[in-house]
């Protein structure tokens, strides 16, 4: 018997038995006890507007198509999957933000799509601030802050320790705060501590900057890590929240980040016990640690492809040049394989996929996972100036690993270049591609 790999596979999580689904259960506004604790897992939103957004599309696709001279209709079962995967991926996926520059090592998932992020080394005025960014969706702002957290039980910079801390307490220090940005309109509509598994020190609040820029936050520190405090924020749209009355607004902008980013959260180094590095240009990649490299191959126009194999799982990163529909000015790479992807009968097999915009610090890639009818394929892109290089990795569904832990090391890339990317705007799956002709981009 391999013991290693047996090992490693025990590490990834063996499937069998991992059916428990723990609900939500945390003292959070609009936390709700009937959500699984693993539903941020699901990049795909499948709601009453996103079936009715789904059938439109399905009628006018069959329309224009029918009414097309010369038209072969039996291509009208694929033009129709075209068509609603790529709605799906640039406006239903979901966002993942993995972080690990300035001392920080954590995956949370938001369930929105990202348009564009950007990230910056400090915060102006806020000297507590070491670290912040985000990204900004349809359905509203996600962005995170990184602060210092003193040694001990203190909770930041209050002098008060946290298991002494109350509700009325934390939410006079956040209003006493001499804000720079917004003093005349700031106030604090609520604000409250919590516990959950997986943090420590845990805090949530809800503050107003005026009447249409309301940002919901939770703050806590990570057992591996007592000396950083994350803060992760939300914002809804600020034209939905001219609809909703204030306690409503509380609870839908708390709501997804009790449901879906709390129970997301992980160490993001939790995979590299479990996995090798496999260096490509000036990007790092995670393979299986027990993956042998099996071939090379070198084919015309300068795309590599290195082939792994662990068990009956496969690997394969391929380096590629950009072509000349690629343009990193205005950043349509991943917009462009997202085609690609979404037109291979080969990838997308024809199923419905999970998509998601992956930022690694500062570097934006693109996520998709399907599920076919003989094994899973997990899929990365990432770019720099001339080439393209994607992470192929296919599971057959005999070999009991958790796709989750497969997701993980498929998602985790560094890249040598992360501290040219603070301060630039970078796309997401969400841009449109109308946006692609405007030069303005960059």
């Amino acid at each position: 018997m391999n013991w290693k790999r047996v090992i490693a596979l025990g590490l990834l999580g063996l499937t069998f038995g991992m059916g428990q689904s723990y609900a939500i259960d945390v003292n959070i506004p609009g936390a709700d006890a009937s959500i699984s604790a693993d539903k941020y897992q699901n990049y795909r939103v499948d709601t009453a507007d996103t079936k009715i957004l789904e059938s439109k599309i399905i009628k006018k696709v069959t329309e224009d198509n029918q009414n097309k001279l010369g038209y072969d209709i039996s291509n009208l079962p694929r033009d129709i999957h075209n068509t609603t995967e790529l709605n799906h991926a640039i406006k239903y996926s979901s966002t993942v933000f993995i972080l690990r520059d300035h001392g920080a090592d954590i995956k949370f998932t938001m369930p929105y799509a990202s348009i564009m992020g950007i990230a910056y080394e400090s915060a102006g005025p806020h000297k507590e601030v070491t670290r912040y960014g985000g990204a900004l969706g349809f359905d509203g702002e996600m962005s995170y802050e990184l602060r210092p957290q003193p040694k001990g039980d203190t909770w930041e910079n209050s002098g008060i320790p946290y298991k002494q801390l109350t509700a009325d307490q934390l939410k006079s220090l956040l209003e006493n705060k001499k804000m720079t940005l917004h003093k005349n309109n700031y106030s604090i509509l609520g604000a409250g501590l919590f516990t959950y598994p997986t943090v420590e020190k845990g805090t949530w609040d809800i503050a107003s900057y005026d009447s249409k820029n309301i940002r919901g936050t939770i703050n806590f520190t990570m057992p591996n890590q007592p000396t950083v405090s994350y803060h992760l924020i939300y914002a809804m749209p600020k034209n939905k929240i001219q609809k909703l009355n204030q306690e409503t607004i509380i609870r839908d902008t708390m709501s997804p980040l009790a449901n879906i980013v709390l129970p997301s959260v992980k160490v993001a180094s939790d995979i590299v016990p479990y996995t090798s590095e496999v260096h490509k240009g000036p990007f790092a990649f995670r393979v299986l640690k027990d993956s042998k490299l099996v071939k090379s191959k070198s084919l015309e126009g300068g795309l590599t492809m290195d082939f792994y194999k662990s068990g009956k799982i496969r690997e394969i990163i391929s380096v590629s040049p950009l072509s000349k529909y690629d343009d990193v000015k205005k950043q349509n790479i991943l917009y462009n394989y997202l085609l690609a992807f979404i037109g291979s009968p080969k990838l997308s097999q024809g199923k419905p996929a999970q998509y998601a915009t992956v930022w690694n610090d500062t570097l934006p890639g693109a996520y998709f996972e399907i599920k076919g009818d003989k094994y899973s394929l997990f899929v990365m892109t990432v770019y720099d100036d001339t080439h393209r290089y994607t992470y192929y990795m296919s599971k057959p569904h005999d070999v009991h690993v958790s796709n989750y832990k497969l997701r993980d090391i498929v998602q985790y890339v560094t890249y040598k270049n992360t501290k040219d990317g603070y301060k630039k705007m970078k796309l997401g799956f969400g841009m449109p591609s109308r946006a692609f002709s405007n030069n303005r981009v960059h």
